[in-house]
This record gives structure tokens, sequence and C-alpha cells, in this order.
């Protein structure tokens, strides 16, 4: 295999790795701007309704280390998925401080920030550098955090959020929204709406794919 750069006819061969990663990283960075940022205007913000502090519990964290995906790349540190998984019952208690030290601080350990850089062809010629993605293998500790902080602000924000609201609501989709606006559309206008439900097995097997 050669990589080629999009930027010259130059071409690289694959017995050297350290050139071809070279190759990667100068396109990367040439894709990469940083945005121009302004900033935001004065606004007056309440405490009301506010979610001020989040503290996390080994019950909150046990789950999210049982539920890790073991198929997952490691990130720097090396350390996969399936070692979390299979010691979670003894080190949630230790990640549990760790991870609430980290929120009341309001910082993250520095190698949590460091990530390895994986390039993922995307479609067309796979000796163009162009064709590739860049994919960030970040920390799997620092993944457990951010899923709980996750959890806890999405529940505290839904006790806010209107029945009526589809989109990014988990369980519900703007499809949803759609089928009830049809479904009301037809109730309104005086005619009979059926839905029929069907469980099929084996239902893609059975699909004429010719």
């Amino acid at each position: 295999m050669t990589l080629k750069s999009s930027n010259n006819d130059n071409t690289i061969a694959a017995d050297d790795p350290n050139s071809i990663a070279d190759l990667f990283n100068t396109f990367f960075a040439s894709v990469f701007h940083q945005d121009q940022t302004h900033p935001a205007n004065e606004t007056t913000i309440t405490d009301e309704n506010c979610l001020t502090d989040i503290e996390l519990t080994v019950d909150d964290i046990l789950p999210l280390l049982h539920s890790l995906n073991e198929h997952k790349a490691t990130g720097p540190d090396g350390i996969s998925n399936k070692i979390l998984k299979e010691t979670a019952e003894q080190i949630a208690s230790s990640m549990c401080l760790l991870f609430n030290l980290s929120l009341r601080s309001g910082s993250l350990p520095d190698d949590w920030k460091i990530s390895n850089i994986v390039p993922v062809f995307k479609k067309g010629k796979r000796e163009h550098d162009s064709n590739y993605q860049p994919i960030s293998l970040l920390s799997n500790i620092s993944k457990v955090p951010e899923c709980c902080v996750l959890v806890k602000t999405r529940d505290h924000l839904l006790q806010y959020v209107s029945d009526n609201q589809h989109g990014f609501i988990p369980g519900r989709s703007c499809t949803t929204v759609q089928v009830l606006e049809r479904i009301g559309q037809q109730l309104d206008n005086g005619k009979q709406t059926d839905i029929i439900y069907l469980d099929m097995s084996k239902a893609f097997d059975r699909v004429r794919h010719d």
C-alpha cells in the first residue's frame, strides 16, 4: 500500500510507517481551523431550577462500568473496558472519589485530555489521505464520569421539558411527532386511522433483495 498526499503528487511507501503517520498528521492539521470566537452578550442568569452541583455515588458508577462495551478500543493509557468491567466492584469506590474531586475542582486529569488519533477510511481511493477521517481515542476511564454527568443533567432537565417535546428526547423522535400529527389530522377530518403491528421472524432474511 502507498499513501498519496492530497496536496502534491508525492507518494509514501507503506514500509515507512513513520512517514505515513507524518503525512496523516500534516493533512489532519491542515483541515483544522480554529474558530474565531466572540464574547457572548451579557444575560441575566437566575438560580431558579438550576443544577448547582453534581455528586456521584457508587450506585451511579457501578451500572455504567458493568455496561461498558468490551470491544471498544483503548486510549493512550491502554486500559480496556474489559478490565474496567471485570474489576468494577473493586474500583468503583475509588473512581467515585476521583470523579467527585474532579467535579468539585472543575478540572480534569491531564491524562484524560490526551488521545490517540487513528485515521479511518471513509470512501474513495485508499491511497489518498483526504479520504480518511481522524478518530480520537480517549481514556476509557474518562468516559465513565462523562456518562454519569450526562445522566444526572438529562434527568434534571427532563423535569422541565414539555410533554409535547419529541426531538432530542430518549424514546422519542421527530418521527413520533409526525405520526401523531398525521393521526390528529385524520381524526379532525372524521377519518379512520388503523395501526398494524407486525412481528415477523427472520424479517430481514425474508425480504427480496433482487
